[in-house]
């Protein structure tokens, strides 16, 4: 018996240690199930976005100015609510078979149906509260400098760079392009949003494309495709993403040259987006054309009492619309052409442009709508440049590419805007608006360089040095909007600045029109009298600006001075009789109307022009002004987006209705 006690005393001593070790075991596992795991890891948090917070918000200070209730310049014709509120799905694919400026009668050789279907969605959200297009262009333009910061910090972390490191740089990178005042005139205008997309499109496409294609990259050169052919849809500065993807493919990955030739191979499936997109291109233009820009577009002036339907720019018409293969061979044509008469002098107007573009970036002033020829020597352009790619080279023979990714990026991405060919002695002049892309391979740049102050000091000084130069350009970028919140007070900036050249004086008297501030239109005229001469705009503007004053016979003058010029002859035609009509001489005004519609080759115009003849002509006869209002019908059936046809035919049916 007290053998068997002691023995079930220790089996029962066994038992309780075994029951206490596995409650101890049980009462664990259910703290790990049932304790709540921190939601957010707040390290990571305060490392990855935080800093992408800061670049927002400091990028939204910048330009929280920049969305006043107003249009000015050619966003006037695109962002009138009433232009798409009335068009559907169906109307919204005339985008993609049509030129640009097709709603103005105009054949301006660009193709951009994706900005107009980003303008059209924002008719429909914002109506007639304009400030929210522009809301929307800062708001993209955060997205792209968000892209720029993505960009950036791959590439650092391609080069070998730390993880925590690489993100701070590529943020105080970024914050330089969020911020710069070079772009004041991209964000403002919501034309120019396709700049905006367009270094969307590219950055962010080539930040997709180098985290992919080393592990998939059949996937990742599909998905540049798609990518390629949406940028081409929204500008034709997007033409560069080829280059831009070979180069720094080429130029960040590992291996021999035939290694890296290899991987860069897949970039000929990108002729097949380019092929679709010129088909689509040929099949809605009659100017086959592949630049950033073609025609100077100028803002209308108001001459008509009932509506003017002067579009901003007259383009002849081709007898036919082109194909594709008419297209190709007519660019191959024009290739060889200018090949064979290339002037070297278009080259060295290039390299002094590119260093003028540079000097812009650097020290941004004078910011202006028209900036005249080159002001940078040759000598010291063509040493800039070979500076610049001599030290980039060096550093890439250092394991170091960074530098020469980044200016070769503002190379290639300036090349469309750079017109190397074109026609003889019509050399481009910079605009700021083609800055904006080629400004992220100058932020790539900064980057590189400040590495190198992180490895000569600390990040901290680097954030000192990036903070002093943000808090110096944002003033500069406030002032600039501010003077974006009007047209006259864009002009005179311009003016006050000293460029008082044909462009600015053309703009400023024409917008000075359209404000009703006359005695200031005409005190411009007075004043640049030599202006007049072969500036058939400049001239009818002018002539318009006299009438408004009473200077009967100044006006006249000037009317028959801008007829000197074929260049919109039906214009002035136009302008002229619709004075004569308001002068009370309606032979003369009925003469110079029958000549504006003889002139004007476009069915669209010469069916508003007639209609708006009788309209002036007769406008107490009903029998006419109903034949107006046919005219203005059949208008419209051919150009549905025409904002002017359908103002034209409300005024005639309240007209008809009294």
């Amino acid at each position: 018996m007290p053998q068997r006690k002691r023995s079930r005393g220790k089996r029962s001593s066994a038992h309780k240690r075994k029951q206490r070790q596995m409650s101890a075991k049980i009462r664990t596992d259910s703290l790990r199930v049932s304790s709540p795991q921190p939601a957010v890891d707040w390290l990571h948090f305060r490392n990855r976005f935080v800093p992408l917070i800061i670049l927002a918000l400091v990028t939204f200070i910048a330009y929280a100015n920049a969305w006043p209730n107003n249009l000015v310049m050619d966003d006037a014709h695109f962002a009138a609510s009433g232009r798409f509120l009335a068009l559907g799905l169906a109307d919204m694919a005339r985008f993609f078979t049509e030129d640009l400026w097709a709603a103005d009668g105009v054949n301006s050789g660009l193709y951009r149906p994706l900005l107009l279907v980003s303008i059209m969605i924002d008719a429909h959200l914002f109506g007639d509260w304009v400030a929210g297009y522009h809301l929307m262009n800062i708001l993209l333009h955060l997205l792209a400098t968000i892209m720029v910061y993505g960009l950036v910090r791959h590439l650092r972390i391609l080069s070998g760079g730390e993880l925590a490191l690489s993100s701070h740089i590529a943020v105080l990178a970024a914050l330089i392009f969020g911020v710069h005042p070079i772009h004041t005139e991209v964000v403002n205008s919501i034309f120019n949003r396709s700049e905006i997309l367009v270094t969307i499109g590219v950055v962010g496409g080539l930040w997709w494309f180098l985290r992919v294609v080393e592990s998939k990259p059949w996937k990742a050169w599909f998905g540049l495709c798609l990518v390629y052919l949406l940028v081409l849809l929204c500008k034709e500065s997007g033409a560069v993403l080829p280059a831009l993807a070979v180069t720094v493919l080429w130029l960040t990955t590992t291996g021999n040259w035939l290694e890296r030739t290899r991987k860069c191979m897949p970039a000929f499936f990108l002729l097949i987006p380019l092929l679709i997109y010129l088909g689509l291109r040929a099949n809605a233009l009659q100017v086959p054309v592949l630049t950033s820009e073609v025609v100077s577009i100028d803002p209308p002036v108001l001459t008509s009492e009932v509506v003017s339907i002067d579009p901003p720019g007259l383009v002849e018409d081709a007898d036919e619309e082109g194909t594709l293969a008419e297209e190709m061979t007519v660019i191959a044509s024009d290739l060889l052409n200018e090949l064979r008469d290339y002037e070297s002098e278009r080259l060295l107007h290039t390299a002094r442009l590119w260093a003028d573009s540079l000097k812009m970036m650097i020290w941004p002033h004078p910011l202006l709508i028209y900036h005249a020829r080159p002001g940078t020597g040759l000598w010291i352009a063509l040493l800039l440049h070979l500076t610049l790619l001599c030290v980039a080279v060096v550093f890439y023979l250092k394991n170091r590419s960074e530098l020469l990714v980044g200016l070769i990026f503002f190379y290639v991405a300036i090349l469309p805007s750079s017109r190397i060919f074109g026609e003889a002695g019509a050399y481009p002049v910079l605009a700021e608006r083609y800055l904006y892309l080629p400004s992220a391979g100058l932020a790539i740049a900064l980057a590189f360089a400040l590495k190198c102050v992180v490895q000569r000091f600390t990040l901290r000084t680097a954030v000192v040095l990036t903070s002093v130069m943000t808090i110096l350009l944002t003033p500069v970028s406030w002032a600039r909007n501010a003077e974006w919140a009007s047209d006259i007070l864009l002009d005179e900036a311009d003016y006050r600045r000293g460029k008082q050249h044909g462009r600015i004086l053309q703009a400023l008297v024409g917008d000075h029109l359209a404000a009703k501030s006359y005695p200031r239109a005409v005190e411009i005229c007075d004043k640049h009298p030599e202006a007049l001469e072969g500036k058939w705009m400049m001239s009818k503007s002018c002539g318009e600006a006299y009438y408004r004053t009473g200077r009967h016979s100044d006006a006249e003058q000037a009317y028959f001075l801008a007829m000197g010029d074929h260049n919109g002859l039906g214009m002035v035609h136009y302008d002229l009789a619709s004075m004569y009509v308001r002068l009370g001489r309606k032979n003369d005004a009925k003469k110079h109307f029958e000549e504006a519609i003889a002139t004007e080759k476009k069915p669209f115009l010469k069916e508003l022009r007639t209609a708006l003849m009788l309209i002036q002509l007769y406008p107490s006869d009903r029998a006419r002004l109903l034949a107006a209002r046919q005219h203005v019908e059949r208008a419209i059936s051919m150009q549905p987006q025409s904002h002017q046809a359908r103002r034209i035919l409300e005024q005639l049916d309240e007209r008809l209705n009294r």
